[in-house]
């Protein structure tokens, strides 16, 4: 009788761990709010407190999700809204979204290190907002690029408006298509200009993809080597 006792004991524990473990595992995953729709060079993905791993094409990505790129590397992020983010060079980001009762789409990237560029055709009472330690960017229906650097910020509108707002002083000022804002990380002072031949160039290259080619060449031992090149910087 004892032993039938342990034995039913033992099968009930075993299948309350089996009943856990399942359901562990067939937990939802968390929604995805864009995906990473094209990947040059080394770029990578982060998930939570996760170790950066290699990210692919077709990487879906969910809120709080950080995307870093290499050099002469760029990911380009397509958010569910079909919204799209260039990431260049050298930049590190988070990304956040949600949608609110009404069904509108808004959107977050906090950057901490370099530049994005972005397409953004907001609905009514949605918002696209780039944000770091030092400025605050809240793009309306626009294409621009938005970089964040150890002296500065800096917003350039190719087409549309955003609101340049310092983290610093509270102050907001409008950057109109075919206008620069900058604010300075150490003051929190904004300046808003006319953009130069060079800040538009800059910000057309972030919102356009490089053509990357590879050239094969086979040395005299038999090795293949790849050597990639494309018509513009990332």
């Amino acid at each position: 009788m004892k032993n039938r006792i342990r034995y039913s004991l033992g099968s009930l524990l075993i299948a309350a761990l089996f009943l856990f473990v399942g359901a562990r595992l067939w937990e939802p995953l968390a929604p995805a709010v864009g995906l990473v729709t094209k990947v040059v060079r080394f770029v990578d993905h982060k998930v939570q407190e996760a170790d950066w791993q290699k990210a692919k094409v077709g990487q879906p990505l969910s809120n709080g999700d950080q995307i870093k790129t290499g050099e002469r590397s760029i990911a380009i992020v397509k958010f569910a809204d079909n919204n799209v983010l260039r990431v260049r060079e050298e930049s590190v980001l988070k990304i956040f979204a949600q949608k609110n009762e009404a069904g509108a789409f808004s959107k977050n990237v906090e950057m901490t290190n370099g530049t994005s560029g972005f397409d953004v055709k907001n609905r009514e009472n949605e918002q696209f907002t780039f944000t770091s330690p030092t400025s605050v960017a809240s793009i309306r229906g626009s294409s621009g690029s938005y970089t964040t650097e150890t002296e500065a910020d800096t917003l350039t509108m190719l087409t549309g408006t955003g609101d340049l707002t310092s983290n610093l002083t509270g102050d907001t000022e409008t950057v109109d298509g075919g206008q620069t804002g900058t604010v300075d990380s150490q003051t929190g002072d904004i300046e808003v200009h006319d953009s130069s031949q060079d800040e538009l160039n800059n910000a057309q290259g972030a919102n356009t993809d490089p053509n990357i080619n590879e050239l094969r060449m086979r040395t005299s031992d038999g090795r293949t080597l790849i050597i990639e090149f494309d018509d513009q910087r990332p």
